[in-house]
């Protein structure tokens, strides 16, 4: 966000200081890391395909109980 100031008679831009991100305090201790609860970490390697498939995969299997 940008704000004016008024500094010997004119007006000068400054940005905004930012607001603490993350709950994290400039004051005090930094709590740890959170991660989401969704993240997934695999084990197996990432294999890439130069093909395009014949059908897309799908990204979501709906079970029904959606509202």
């Amino acid at each position: 966000q940008i704000l004016l100031e008024y500094q010997l008679g004119r007006w000068v831009p400054r940005l905004r200081e930012p607001r603490d991100l993350y709950g994290v305090s400039s004051s005090g201790p930094l709590s740890p890391t959170r991660w989401p609860y969704h993240c997934e970490v695999i084990d197996e390697k990432v294999q890439h395909i130069d093909w395009t498939p014949s059908f897309p995969e799908p990204v979501y299997t709906p079970t029904g109980l959606e509202m």
